[in-house]
């Protein structure tokens, strides 16, 4: 038995507690979703069950949790963690550093548990196969996307067996069907009697596999009920988080989603010069013979947002970064604008392009958010007025005035995430990509984003935008591109490429919501929004 006793938690220097008063009792084998807004508590709440709150992140602890008969409070770390196992929201902070391979990455933690070597290699294998990671057996880690390194990550702690598994947004950067293949994994491991607490945003995959819900509100307890009547008994407003499409659309006098989101006034986005860019006939393999281009053929032009969608590992961040000038093709042509990428240094592109990286990690360096958005625009020689000018327009469209003086690092991932997605448009460039740059985000940050893209639509940008998020992208684009294996499946407009049974197939994407419960209901005019399907249905 998992029982958390009057659970509070204020990290060392805060205001506020992170975790104020929880009480929850799960029985062995329970299949736990924990939802919420960012910042509800709930990575907290999973560190805390993993033994990190309070032995390693420190703060002012009250209650206590008793797994299996054990007081978290009276258990050393170095025990606790061998029976619950963390899966971090970041994937890079999971992987070692020090191992070579993908097999020696999942191996480290089992080395260290002293793991007979043959064992060691039959569970390495078993696991990696359950991860579809088998054929990357032999990559480097840091070779990898970002989707497969997540999926790594899930694998280092799975091999080492623990009788809990904490989940924090653990499908965050999968495609869908590495997504449905990591709960089914969890489902499993629940029928083998070990507990899974799984915090996420893409409820569409957890709640058929997860049996029972914590909803957190502001680091108190909003709800403990099972799945999926708890799902239907949620407030309209989910608790922070988007619903599922079928659980709103059964509520009378429903509305489509984004009804709500904001719309930004025209000057709230700096104006650019129009710029289109285009890569044709594109081949690029990496140094260790990975080939992952094979002929690509992509444009996107100004007032256009183009969805590049695909399996982790198609070849789409590699594509994009041939635009910033951090890949040159092998072959093919690469042109923002006028000018040829390959013949532009990377800080020349920059006066051109701006780019939000997947991993917020590998963009954030600055101790503070307001020299962290700056540092973009000083480097193109912005004078101090338009300086001072941009970096306060970013920070307003994304939600991060009050906290310009704050540490990125103090910031939950989501809002580390609008810290990279306001250094980008504090440049004021015509051209941005954003590679996936809604995982995690709850029902406010898509909102946002929704209204972001719309305006700099509107504006004029040029906007190419990476994601696996096949229901935001039926809402909010004008051109879908579908890539696998390296090369280019379809492009055309949502309706034509996401209801292509064929071509969704072929690259492992999922209907968007609105098409396949249209389809359920015996719906045969073709829809991918929301507002379409709200019209059908009157």
């Amino acid at each position: 038995m998992l029982r958390i006793e009057h659970l509070a938690f204020t990290y060392l220097g805060a205001k506020a507690p992170a975790l104020n008063g929880l009480d929850a009792t799960f029985q062995r084998g329970a299949k736990v979703l924990v939802i919420g807004a960012n910042g509800a508590g709930k990575s907290t709440f999973l560190a805390a069950v993993a033994g990190f709150v309070p032995h390693f992140f420190r703060g002012e602890m009250h209650g206590d949790i008793l797994f299996e008969g054990r007081s978290l409070r009276e258990t050393p770390l170095a025990e606790w963690v061998m029976r619950v196992g963390l899966v971090f929201a970041n994937p890079f902070n999971q992987l070692s550093g020090v191992r070579l391979t993908v097999f020696e990455e999942v191996a480290f933690g089992l080395e260290n548990l002293g793991v007979p070597p043959d064992e060691i290699r039959r569970r390495v294998a078993a696991t990696l196969e359950h991860l579809g990671l088998s054929d990357l057996a032999e990559r480097s880690p840091f070779a990898l996307s970002g989707g497969q390194q997540q999926r790594v990550a899930i694998a280092t702690i799975l091999a080492m067996n623990p009788h809990a598994l904490a989940l924090d947004e653990p499908t965050a950067q999968l495609d869908p069907q590495g997504a449905r293949d990591v709960f089914a994994l969890l489902a499993a491991l629940a029928e083998e009697e070990r507990y899974v607490l799984a915090a996420t945003q893409r409820l569409e995959y957890a709640t058929p596999v997860l049996h029972e819900m914590l909803a957190l509100r502001e680091g108190r307890l909003a709800a403990h009920a099972p799945l999926p009547s708890g799902m239907h008994a949620a407030p309209d407003d989910g608790w922070g988080v988007l619903l599922p499409l079928r659980v709103r659309a059964e509520r009378p006098g429903w509305r489509p989603w984004p009804h709500d989101a904001p719309t930004l006034a025209d000057e709230a986005v700096a104006a650019a010069p129009p710029m289109g860019i285009e890569a044709h006939a594109v081949h690029y393999t990496y140094p260790t013979g990975v080939e992952a281009l094979r002929g690509v053929s992509v444009h996107a032009q100004p007032g256009e947002v183009v969805a590049l969608m695909g399996q982790n590992g198609a070849g789409k961040t590699t594509l994009s970064k041939m635009f910033i000038g951090l890949l040159r093709p092998d072959n093919g042509t690469v042109r923002v604008g006028e000018w040829d990428a390959t013949a532009r240094a990377a800080h020349e592109l920059a006066h051109r392009v701006g780019y939000v990286f997947q991993n917020p990690h590998d963009q954030i360096f600055h101790r503070r958010i307001w020299d962290e958005v700056a540092y973009g625009p000083r480097n193109l020689g912005f004078p101090p007025e338009r300086l001072r000018s941009a970096v306060e327009r970013a920070l307003a469209l994304c939600g991060l005035s009050e906290y310009a003086e704050v540490h990125p690092y103090d910031m939950p991932l989501n809002r580390r995430r609008w810290v990279t997605i306001a250094a980008a448009l504090a440049m004021e460039t015509p051209v941005l990509i954003f590679d996936e740059p809604s995982g995690g985000f709850d029902r406010e940050d898509l909102l946002r984003l929704y209204a972001l893209l719309q305006a700099l639509r509107r504006a004029g940008r040029t906007v190419l935008l990476i994601s696996h998020d096949v229901g935001f992208v039926a809402e909010i684009a004008d051109r879908v591109v579908v890539m696998a294996q390296g090369r280019v499946l379809a492009d055309g407009a949502p309706h034509e490429v996401l209801t292509d049974e064929t071509v969704l197939t072929a690259a492992a994407l999922d209907w968007p919501p609105a098409t396949a419960l249209a389809r359920e209901m015996g719906f045969t005019t073709p829809v991918v929004r929301e507002a379409e399907l709200h019209t059908l249905m009157q």
